[in-house]
C-alpha cells in the first residue's frame, strides 16, 4: 500500500512540475506580439468553455456569455492564453453550483472583457500582489487545485504587451471580477 501511495504522490508532483514548466515557457514566449489578426473574443471564450467543460460540469457551474463581443487585432494565441487563465481561475475557485459570467464590450475605443465568478473571493490584503509571479493567496489550496502562481502574471504580461490593463474586484465569499482592457486597433 505504501508503494501505491508513494506512486500517487510522485505522479502528482510530476504533474505540478510539468505545469510549472509549461507556465514558465508561456510567460517567456509572450515577450512580444508575433502576429496580429482579427480575433473574435466570443470565439476565444467558446473555445475556453469547451475545454473547461469537464470541470464546469463537475462543479455544476452555470456559464453565461453576453450577446455581443468585439473582434480585436491580436495574436490569437496570446489572447486565448490571457482569457483562458482568467476563466480557468473563475472555474477553479468557484463554489459548487456557482456561476461564471463573461461579457465584453467596446467602451471609448477600448475592449473591456469581464470575467465574473461567484466563488470564494480574494481577501483585500492579497489584491495588490495577485499579479506577481509565483504569488498564491492560499498556498495549500492552490497546490491542491494545481496552481503555480503564474497564471495571473501571464495575464498581466500579455495585457501590457498590448498597452492595456487588468483589474480585479473581489469580496470574500461573494466572488471575483477580472476586467481586462485592451485597445481596439
Amino acid at each position: 500500500m505504501r508503494q501505491f501511495t508513494d506512486f500517487i504522490i510522485h505522479q502528482r508532483n510530476i504533474r505540478r512540475l510539468n505545469q510549472l514548466a509549461e507556465n514558465l515557457l508561456q510567460l517567456n514566449s509572450a515577450q512580444e506580439i508575433e502576429q496580429r489578426q482579427r480575433c473574435s473574443v466570443h470565439d476565444c471564450l467558446c473555445t475556453i468553455i469547451e475545454e473547461l467543460d469537464p470541470r464546469i460540469q463537475q462543479k455544476q457551474l452555470t456559464v453565461e456569455l453576453a450577446e455581443t463581443y468585439p473582434c480585436l487585432d491580436t495574436d490569437p494565441t496570446l489572447l486565448l492564453r490571457c482569457l483562458y487563465n482568467c476563466v480557468e481561475n473563475a472555474v477553479k475557485y468557484n463554489r459548487d453550483g456557482g456561476a461564471v459570467n463573461l461579457s465584453a464590450a467596446v467602451e471609448r475605443g477600448v475592449a473591456v472583457i469581464r470575467v465574473h465568478d461567484t466563488g470564494i473571493g480574494i481577501p483585500p490584503e492579497h489584491l495588490e500582489r495577485i499579479f506577481e509571479r509565483f504569488y498564491r493567496v492560499d498556498k495549500g489550496r492552490s497546490r491542491e487545485l494545481g496552481g503555480t502562481g503564474l497564471g495571473l502574471s501571464i495575464v498581466k504580461h500579455i495585457v501590457s504587451l498590448y498597452g492595456g490593463d487588468v483589474r480585479v474586484d473581489s469580496a470574500v465569499g461573494v466572488g471575483t471580477t477580472f476586467t481586462v482592457r485592451l485597445p481596439c486597433r
